[in-house]
């Protein structure tokens, strides 16, 4: 795995990844001079190259060794770095991109798609490099007034968002959908399942139907960058976010 420092000058041996959008990607928030949640991120792309075959045979602490030499690089303790990770033939290349981190909103209003995800498509369930169908999704919301798309599959079982996972609360259980429901499975979104018991709710991954979703008591939407962000309205329907913030507080979020 080869980083690549000039993009332009040798984009002749990285066609399959720029021309064909042939790749993954990773995008981690940085708190305090640290990667968030990096193991996951690390397992995610690594078992992701393995079934779209791209090369990637470092280890993790060669993989966290890249990170912190990245950080290095940048004055500030917050911010978000994303790795990418392109196919090149038989071998890959990679390249970091920085941001500044940027939530401006304590609180998100959805909109369904009109599109459906379809949960046979291998590439729901990774984090490739072309979201582009996501990217104009999320445009068009934003042209109408709302934060954040999410869409339904082929057998109108609820999904995710264009870059959240999702996420309802009713009567002190909290639902997700499947992964099988045609989803990518958040770094943000394990590590809740791995801890939201400790606050005393039951968590079900399950297939949410529009029924259950209208009739939840609070929903929130998460990834890697905003942590949780509490739901106010989905399409027209609102709902509060009255346990929302204790869910933050209670898991450090």
């Amino acid at each position: 795995m080869e980083r690549i420092e000039k993009t332009v000058n040798r984009i002749e041996r990285v066609e399959d990844g720029f021309l064909y959008g042939f790749g993954l990607f990773e995008t981690v928030k940085i708190v305090d001079r640290y990667p968030r949640n990096l193991d996951k991120h690390y397992k995610r792309i690594k078992n992701s190259a393995l079934k779209l075959n791209i090369e990637f045979s470092i280890e993790f602490v060669h993989f966290e060794q890249l990170f912190f030499k990245e950080i290095e690089r940048y004055k500030g303790n917050n911010f978000i770095l994303r790795i990418s990770l392109i196919k090149n033939g038989d071998k890959s290349s990679y390249f970091f991109t920085y941001r500044d981190i940027e939530i401006s909103k304590d609180s998100y209003r959805l909109i369904t798609s009109k599109l459906l995800k379809d949960e046979k498509a291998e590439l729901s369930y990774h984090k490739t490099l072309n979201y582009m169908q996501n990217l104009l999704e999320l445009k068009e919301a934003h042209k109408n007034g709302y934060d954040e798309t999410i869409f339904f599959n082929s057998k109108n079982k609820l999904t995710e968002g264009t870059k959240t996972n999702i996420f309802l609360l009713k009567e002190n259980k909290i639902y997700t959908p499947a992964i099988s429901s045609g989803i990518l499975a958040g770094t943000m979104r394990e590590y809740i399942i791995e801890n939201i018991q400790s606050l005393g709710f039951e968590l079900k991954e399950i297939e949410i139907d529009r029924e259950l979703l209208e009739s939840a008591d609070e929903v929130f939407v998460t990834n890697a960058v905003i942590g949780i962000m509490g739901v106010i309205e989905i399409d027209n329907k609102k709902y509060k976010i009255d346990k929302i913030n204790q869910i933050k507080k209670g898991l450090g979020l």
